[in-house]
């Protein structure tokens, strides 16, 4: 939303810090940040005579936006332009052309090979050793449960042999 807002000139650093110190905007339009759920709504119509598109554009359904298109339309005061020069405003100032994608998506480093095979190396590595922790730690539960296992039959065989003794006891008496 702030890229659109800050080319239709509807906020930007400057009004957003001036609407939190809650100085004085000098009558110029500022919406600050957005809130939550703000929308744009765009409204497409077609002239009944001419059959030629336009476009319309509100902030939250409330606030017209004034240069919607690099050649607003004079008739409507700025606030609507052609459909086709609204196209190709939204297209030069806001979408990345097939040459600006594939430069943004394309790796053109001639290193990235070694780069992607240190990184299944440096992967395979991780793995490794996570592996050998979690065998580390398997091991160690199996020692520590046969451990327990071997104190509590020791003390089974302490407390029958306790109960032979007082057992004995008694009957010498």
């Amino acid at each position: 939303m702030i890229p659109f807002l800050a080319k239709w000139k509807m906020s930007s650093v400057e009004c957003a810090l001036k609407m939190y110190k809650r100085e004085d905007l000098k009558g110029e339009l500022c919406v600050g940040v957005p809130e939550f759920a703000s929308n744009f709504l765009f409204e497409l119509s077609q002239d009944s005579l001419t059959n030629e598109l336009f476009v319309k554009a509100t902030y939250n359904k409330n606030i017209p936006i004034k240069n919607l298109c690099q050649n607003p339309d004079e008739k409507d005061n700025q606030y609507s332009c052609k459909y086709e020069d609204f196209k190709a405003s939204m297209t030069n100032n806001f979408m990345w052309s097939n040459e600006e994608r594939k430069k943004a998506c394309t790796k053109t480093n001639p290193s990235s090979k070694k780069d992607e095979e240190s990184s299944i190396n440096l992967w395979f590595l991780v793995s490794i050793v996570l592996s050998l922790v979690i065998l580390v730690l398997v091991c160690g539960l199996i020692f520590f449960l046969m451990a327990t296992k071997r104190i509590e039959q020791e003390v089974e065989v302490d407390d029958e042999e306790a109960n032979r003794n007082d057992f004995r006891t008694l009957h010498e008496v």
